[in-house]
């Protein structure tokens, strides 16, 4: 009996390979989608969590979640931090707590900067309460400025309000008194 030889014509060997390629990339497309699919499902109930009105109750709807599995792929440890200690460490952002920045100022400068549509990055009102609306006109202006995008008022936050707003030097500055002249 011969023996059989194979021969593979090179047109053969690419379609081959060609045919991995794609069924290769149609996976990866597949993962990558879930992937975004479920972060978004889980941004989205952060979201909705961070809607309660007290602290309290921001971080048990967060255990809630965390507890019944809902948020595993989203830094669900820094999740469980902020659900363990009652909410005292819940996007109290840094400039805030430092008292080198208020909610009112930040949603001035943030309602006075315009993104490339020309619209405010905050449409709300002008109040101390850190409402959604705040964080995600932050998150926006994080965004339009190449800043990691987390909405939270931080040292580099601030800085980039600063360099992006002409009048942040007089919205920043401390309340006068009444005989001092305005600069």
């Amino acid at each position: 009996m011969r023996p059989i030889h194979w021969t593979i014509s090179v047109p053969v060997l690419v379609a081959i390979v060609t045919g991995l390629a794609a069924f290769a990339g149609t996976i990866w497309t597949g993962y990558a989608n879930t992937s975004l699919e479920r972060h978004k499902f889980e941004y989205t109930m952060i979201e909705t969590a961070l809607n309660s009105s007290s602290k309290v109750e921001k971080a048990e709807q967060i255990q809630f979640l965390l507890d019944i599995g809902l948020l595993s792929g989203l830094n669900s440890g820094q999740l469980t931090r902020y659900a363990n200690d009652k909410g005292e460490l819940l996007p109290h952002s840094s400039a805030i707590r430092d008292k080198r920045i208020t909610y009112i100022q930040a949603k001035i400068i943030l309602n006075l900067l315009k993104d490339r549509t020309n619209t405010s990055f905050y449409i709300g009102k002008f109040d101390e309460n850190d409402d959604l609306s705040f964080y995600i006109g932050l998150a926006k202006f994080q965004k339009a400025h190449n800043l990691r995008i987390d909405g939270l008022l931080g040292a580099e936050t601030v800085l980039a309000m600063w360099e992006a707003c002409s009048d942040c030097p007089r919205v920043l500055q401390p309340s006068l008194s009444k005989d001092s002249s305005a600069p």
